[in-house]
């Protein structure tokens, strides 16, 4: 009954206008730092959270000890990320069971002092001793995980314990990266200051800044230098810059962006991201109502792969040349299975009789003894859809002559098909006129989705005037 009523409340919630949403957050927020409302506060503000998501509707955020937590290691956190641990990212998920695993396993003799601590400075509006506290609070913690990590090796008693008391492996792992970054809170912060975000490009300012923060992480936490390059590069509106920038600042090569190495967990990162999207589309089994997704994820592809590229348009790419390379050919070769389907789908959208001998010139004709199969035009229109994408993509060049083959043959289909169905209309009577009609009109549509409009205005003309 509790769990009915608890999600019978969150979807009230959901849907309670902006105007009223807004203010009830804000006192939840409030409520919930005094601890003088009996409210569910974690409840009501995870059932407003749908409407708080419009950016028009979000409240002012308000400090709260486990904000203030996360603050050095915020630009890691993503909300969906794959399934296996990505060193470097944080799952969003995990940062509740290990917030409350240091409550109540790892800092069960400080954790209250230490919230209360900063609380009280939040309250009474004392913005440095907050931030004293909340360092403080990183620093403790920071040591107290890697102390524990260090003592329980992967796939030991210890490291299995730890899996049970988090949830499983990958929330053990993100503890890993967030003790990381915890250690080297305090400077961790000077950076996220210097580097407000989205950082759109890495200009030698930045570069000269960023240089004398690595010289004091080199001084001083040399273990903790990924930490300095993966914060940047959660901030950064081209993450791939990071790579660049580590080489100059560090004076290192490609080599040492990839690997083991003490620099490499940026480059290992964006190099997961890079065959994570090669995998999406080896993954994908046919083109329909994720056409968008299909196209925008080969957009980001390109982008990220280029982008990366770009870093090494002087120096040696090192191993990158190859697994880059192999990327591609893995994307081309599943975009080319695609291609050669979305001649056949097309195709199966047009239907057409034989007439006189096999083989002969002009020896199909379109059937209009039935309505277009709604089914088939709109497999057809997806993978329209898809080609007219992929001809405007850079990925395109990876296989340009199997691409242009491709759209060359779809083009004449559809050109052939429009010049015969334009007869049938023509000669056409009664409900077989009705059909013809209705068939070039599918026709019309498959031809601007992979044509263009100028393709399917000449169509329309064409068949204007033929009706003259």
């Amino acid at each position: 009954m509790k769990a009915e009523k608890e999600k019978a409340l969150k979807e009230f919630l959901a849907h309670l206008p902006e105007e009223m949403a807004t203010p009830l957050a804000v006192a939840m927020e409030v409520g919930r730092l005094t601890g003088k409302t009996k409210f569910p506060h974690d409840l009501i503000l995870d059932g407003l959270r749908p409407v708080l998501m419009r950016a028009d509707a979000r409240p002012p955020r308000l400090p709260t000890p486990m904000r203030l937590f996360c603050a050095p290691f915020e630009d890691l956190i993503f909300a969906n990320t794959v399934k296996t641990k990505q060193r470097g990212r944080l799952s969003r998920e995990s940062l509740m069971p290990i917030w409350n695993w240091l409550r109540s396993d790892v800092l069960t003799d400080q954790f209250d002092d230490l919230g209360q601590e900063i609380q009280k400075a939040i309250l009474a509006g004392e913005k440095k001793a907050m931030n004293g506290a909340a360092e403080k609070f990183h620093a403790i913690a920071g040591a107290k995980i890697a102390q524990i990590l260090e003592a329980a090796p992967t796939g030991g008693a210890a490291y299995r314990e730890l899996e049970e008391a988090l949830g499983g492996a990958k929330v053990v792992e993100d503890a890993r990266d967030m003790a990381l970054v915890l250690e080297a809170s305090s400077q961790i912060l000077k950076v996220r200051k210097d580097f407000p975000r989205p950082i759109m490009d890495i200009l030698d300012t930045e570069l000269e800044k960023l240089a004398g923060h690595y010289a004091i992480f080199s001084e001083h936490l040399p273990e903790n230098r990924s930490a300095l390059f993966l914060v940047l590069m959660g901030r950064m509106h081209k993450p791939w810059q990071i790579l660049g920038a580590i080489m100059r600042v560090a004076d290192v090569g490609a080599d040492a962006l990839l690997g083991e190495g003490p620099l490499s967990e940026p480059g290992n990162l964006l190099l997961s991201d890079v065959q994570v999207l090669a995998r999406y589309f080896q993954s994908v089994p046919a083109i329909d109502s994720n056409v968008a997704a299909v196209l925008r994820n080969l957009a980001y592809f390109n982008e990220l792969v280029n982008g990366i590229e770009m870093q090494f348009t002087d120096k040696d790419a090192g191993p990158w040349e190859h697994w880059l390379m192999v990327c591609r050919k893995t994307v081309a070769v599943a975009l080319e299975v695609h291609l050669d389907r979305a001649l056949r789908v097309i195709s199966d959208a047009l239907p057409a009789k034989k007439i006189g001998l096999f083989g002969a010139k002009d020896s199909m004709r379109p059937d209009i003894s039935a309505w277009p199969d709604e089914v088939k035009v709109e497999a057809g229109a997806h993978y329209a859809s898809f080609v007219r994408g992929l001809g405007e993509s850079a990925q395109a060049q990876a296989f340009s002559a199997f691409y242009e083959k491709t759209a060359l043959k779809i083009a004449e289909k559809l050109d052939t098909y429009g010049a015969k169905i334009i007869d049938e209309v023509r000669v056409a009577q009664g409900e077989d006129l009705s059909r013809a009609e209705a068939h070039l009109q599918s026709l019309m549509r498959l031809t601007r989705l992979a044509l263009g409009d100028e393709a399917a205005e000449d169509l329309a003309q064409r068949a204007i005037q033929a009706a003259a």
